[in-house]
């Protein structure tokens, strides 16, 4: 899984929800809905966000070794 594609995702994913708020009247059930999808998502976040992690650790080792 690349960074990009998972963050692609999960943005994607994300859209729906929101406009679900958005459009349903029912405050409580599309509030549900979208803690139900986040909950469903959250070892992709937590994968993406490990992603993140290291490759900001390679960033400052590649910045600290040429200066």
């Amino acid at each position: 899984m690349q960074t990009k594609d998972l963050t692609d995702i999960l943005s994607a994913i994300d859209i729906p929800t929101e406009k679900l708020c958005d459009v349903d009247p029912d405050w409580e059930r599309s509030s549900s809905v979208k803690r139900g999808v986040r909950a469903m998502l959250h070892p992709y976040c937590e994968i993406l966000k490990e992603k993140k992690k290291k490759i900001k650790a390679v960033d400052v080792t590649f910045f600290l070794d040429v200066f």
